[in-house]
């Protein structure tokens, strides 16, 4: 079983010599070079083989960076958990600040509600006479 080396775009431009960075994803594009997506966080990312490279590329490849490829590649991990991780963090705090805003809120609405029911009961109720009709008005006694 053979183990393949996947790299970035990014990373196969660091070991190309010559090669712009509009023309390496002109021939992805294309289809000159094929390549892989893998999850990236929320997004995907295009990952190359390296042999594909070798083999588009040729000399201009550089596959003595095989080890610092690989070791890139781990790296990357840890900081998306890093970044996930404080993410996660931010988004709890805010979630507890949010759950004590309407725990106070609740309670505020409580006494309003309170201090309207006692208003209520206090005074009595008085609804003015109204006289009916338009020649009452008019003629009204």
């Amino acid at each position: 079983m053979t183990e393949t080396t996947k790299v970035t775009a990014a990373q196969a431009l660091n070991r190309l010599s010559g090669i712009s960075k509009k023309r390496l994803y002109e021939m992805m594009k294309n289809g000159d070079i094929s390549y892989d997506t893998e999850p990236w966080g929320s997004k995907t990312r295009r990952v190359i083989d390296a042999s594909e490279l070798a083999r588009v590329f040729g000399g201009k490849y550089n596959e003595t960076q095989k080890s610092e490829t690989k070791r890139n590649i781990a790296s990357e991990k840890p900081l998306e958990t890093t970044e996930t991780t404080l993410k996660n963090k931010l988004l709890e705090q805010e979630n507890k600040m949010l759950h004590e805003q309407v725990t106070e809120l609740r309670e505020e609405r409580n006494d309003w509600k309170q201090q309207a029911q006692t208003l209520l009961l206090q005074s009595p109720q008085k609804h003015p006479e109204r006289k009916k009709g338009f020649f009452n008005k008019i003629f009204g006694s």
